[in-house]
């Protein structure tokens, strides 16, 4: 583990060696770095066995049982999340929270409430939000909504965790947070509530964020909320992990989910595979899974086949472009 990684941002050459080394040495910066490097590079199973030195007793680290492992802790936790291990994450979630880091109680408060469990969520989000973690703060408010009488309180919290200081980083900063009515929260419940923060702050180009709140909604098991964290990993070019998340979607029905898993193994050169999903989707008469399950057929010279794909999708389109039309002139 000692050498530099090639293609690796941040692990090439020389200066990936030393923090391979100094990781090793029990330098917990330089470890976390290594790890979020090598699963930013989307090569999970080393970020794993890094963040395993820091956050397992026993490991063979130089770390063992210390406060300055908990962020070690809480990485592996959510990385075991981000690799659809929810079940493994949760010990060690709850053992980061267990130390009083305020993100890691934002986090598992935050994978208690999309699973149900609000009672248990409380008072891991109200120390999150007391402590100033800006998505635990979040995702207070959003618990807030689910208590008669709590909305402008939940409101509260939203408009801090929306809050900007002068420190903040990419990483950091989660951007404005709509704060809904009384009426529309209740109406979207908690997951809703976490895709519409991603989808706002992905309009305004707080990738990372969005990222966040859609990581914290997939672990719901939602359909269109896997899929939604799938393609946001996929932008930050982790498609080995995005496949699982589209997976997942796909397995419930879900046409997208099948769509993009389709996709994502065309680019693998698993050919069969994404046949078989594209073809799912397009049976579901999902206008863009018809036209490429028709260009894929086309390419593997199916002429006959594709030609009615293709005029299937071409249909529909404008039919979707007419409604559309009539929709605003109506509107």
């Amino acid at each position: 583990m000692g050498a530099g990684i090639p293609g690796v941002d941040g692990l090439e050459g020389g200066e990936g060696a030393r923090l391979f080394a100094a990781a090793e040495s029990g330098d917990a910066e330089a470890l976390r770095l290594v790890a979020v490097r090598l699963a930013r590079a989307d090569r999970t199973e080393e970020a794993e066995s890094w963040l395993r030195l820091g956050a397992d007793p026993g490991a063979g680290s130089a770390f063992g049982h210390t406060a300055d492992n908990a962020e070690a802790v809480r990485l592996l936790g959510q990385l075991l999340l981000d690799t659809r291990r929810g079940a493994q994450a949760a010990p060690y979630l709850l053992r980061a929270a267990e130390s009083g880091e305020a993100e890691a109680m934002g986090v598992w408060g935050a994978v208690l409430l999309v699973t149900g469990r609000a009672a248990e969520a409380e008072p891991w989000l109200r120390r999150a939000a007391e402590g100033g973690d800006r998505l635990g703060m979040g995702a207070y408010g959003v618990l807030l909504f689910g208590s008669p009488g709590q909305g402008e309180r939940a409101r509260e919290w939203l408009r801090k965790a929306s809050a900007s200081e002068p420190d903040d980083t990419t990483d950091s900063y989660l951007g404005p947070v709509p704060q809904p009515d009384d009426g529309a929260a209740a109406r979207l419940g908690p997951v809703g509530l976490l895709l519409l923060f991603a989808e706002f702050a992905g309009r305004l180009g707080h990738t990372v964020a969005a990222a966040r709140w859609t990581r914290l909604a997939a672990q719901s098991g939602d359909p269109t909320a896997m899929n939604r964290f799938g393609v946001a990993l996929h932008g930050f070019g982790r498609g080995g992990t995005a496949a699982l998340w589209f997976h997942a979607a796909a397995e419930t029905g879900d046409p997208e989910g099948m769509h993009n898993l389709g996709l994502v193994l065309r680019g693998a050169g698993r050919a069969a595979e994404a046949e078989r999903w594209l073809h799912e989707a397009a049976k579901t008469g999902h206008i863009e899974a018809m036209h490429n399950y028709g260009l894929l057929l086309q390419g593997t010279g199916r002429e006959r086949e594709a030609r009615k794909w293709l005029r299937r999708a071409g249909k529909a389109h404008r039919k979707a472009q007419s409604d559309a039309e009539w929709s605003d002139l109506m509107g």
